[in-house]
């Protein structure tokens, strides 16, 4: 046989073979396409779900800033308390020293009454005394 019959023959061989591996192919994407068309589709694998874990994240960050706000709010109000204890302390304080300056100087009023009192009784002695 001559080199070029060798070379048709190998030519036609792969040829065919080329053919048959289309056909084949061909015939292997249309199973496949018709098992894909006929069987209930598989959506476990495609289906993720949204809120399984997400929800549940969520609602434990709300609980952290409910539970740190209101720790902050009764931070505040103990401050609030401690300050309006402080100033109702001073006013007391204030009312005390205020009264005892009202008494001081109420007392040292009645003492110089009494002074001037005593001073015009003994001016009035003496008018007296002089005009018999």
């Amino acid at each position: 046989m001559s080199a070029f019959k060798k070379l048709l023959v190998v030519g036609a061989v792969a040829g065919i073979g080329y053919f048959v591996y289309r056909q084949r192919m061909a015939s292997r994407a249309e199973d496949d396409l018709w098992s894909e068309a006929t069987n209930a589709p598989d959506l476990t694998s495609a289906y993720q779900p949204v809120f399984d874990s997400s929800a549940p994240e969520t609602e434990k960050v709300a609980d952290k800033v409910a539970d740190t706000t209101a720790k902050a709010a009764d931070t505040v109000s103990d401050k609030a308390d401690k300050a309006a204890d402080k100033v109702s302390q001073t006013a007391d304080k204030a009312a005390d020293k205020a009264d005892k300056a009202a008494d001081t100087v109420s007392q040292k009023a009645d003492k110089a009454a009494d002074a001037v009192a005593d001073k015009a009784q003994d001016v009035a002695d003496k008018a007296k005394d002089a005009g018999q």
